[in-house]
C-alpha cells in the first residue's frame, strides 16, 4: 500500500514548524495574515536554497529564529515587496545596525576574507589583507594598463571587451605628498592594481569608511 501525501497538509505542517519570524518596517508584510506570512517565509527559504541571505549558512526553520527584511533599504530606494525581501538568521540581521541587508552581506564576506588572512600560514607568517588581496579575490584575472603623463594630465590605456579604450584625467598636486600627483577617475576593476611595497597597510575595518560616505 502506498501512502499519498496531501500537499496542503504538508505545507500546513511546515508552517507550524517555523519557530519565530519577525518582519522589519514593512507595511506590505504588516497587511498579511499569519498564514500569508508563513507561506512567504517558505517561499523565501526555498528561493535562497535554505541559506541565510547574510552569512550563507543553513537556516533551520524548526530551530532558528528568523527575520524578513529589505535587501535594499526603503530609504535607499528599495521597494516594499517580495522581490526586495530576504530571509536571515535573526542574529545576522539584528547585528547590522543601520545598514541594509545588501551592505550587511558585503561586510560579512569582507570579514571572512580578513579572518582567513589573520591565520598564520604553514611558515607561521601572518599576511596583511591589503587592497591587493581584495582585488585578487574579486578579479583574479586583471589586465595590464598603460599610462602616459602629458603636462598636467594623465592618459590611461586599456582594453574593455576587446576594444581599446583611452581615458584622460587632470593631475592634482597633493600637498601632503609633494612630487606624487594624483588623479580622480573611473576605470574598470579589471584594470586596477595595488602595489603593496608602496602601500603595505592592511585593510581591517570598512566601518569608518561606510559611516563617512
Amino acid at each position: 500500500m502506498v501512502a499519498i501525501q496531501n500537499p496542503a497538509a504538508k505545507l500546513d505542517h511546515a508552517k507550524r514548524e517555523i519557530v519565530t519570524a519577525r518582519f522589519f518596517e514593512s507595511p506590505a508584510a504588516d497587511a498579511m495574515n499569519n498564514e500569508e506570512k508563513s507561506e512567504l517565509i517558505q517561499r523565501l527559504h526555498a528561493a535562497q536554497n535554505g541559506l541565510c541571505y547574510v552569512c550563507s549558512e543553513v537556516i533551520n526553520l524548526r530551530m532558528h529564529q528568523v527575520d524578513v527584511d529589505h535587501i535594499r533599504a526603503l530609504s535607499r530606494g528599495g521597494v516594499d515587496d517580495e522581490q526586495n525581501w530576504a530571509l536571515t538568521h535573526a542574529r545576522c540581521n539584528r547585528s547590522r545596525g543601520t545598514r541594509d541587508l545588501q551592505l550587511q552581506r558585503i561586510l560579512h564576506r569582507f570579514e571572512k576574507h580578513v579572518e582567513s588572512h589573520s591565520r598564520p600560514d604553514t611558515e607561521g607568517t601572518v599576511r596583511n589583507f591589503t587592497v591587493n588581496e581584495a582585488l585578487d579575490k574579486l578579479y583574479p584575472e586583471r589586465q595590464e594598463v598603460g599610462a602616459v603623463i602629458k603636462g598636467g594630465t594623465i592618459q590611461i590605456y586599456f582594453n574593455l571587451h576587446g576594444e581599446p579604450q583611452t581615458e584622460q584625467y587632470d593631475l592634482i598636486d597633493d600637498p601632503a605628498n609633494p612630487g606624487f600627483p594624483l588623479f580622480v577617475g573611473m576605470i574598470p576593476f579589471v584594470c586596477l592594481h595595488h602595489e603593496p611595497t608602496i602601500n603595505p597597510r592592511s585593510v581591517v575595518d570598512l566601518e569608518p569608511t561606510i559611516e563617512e560616505f
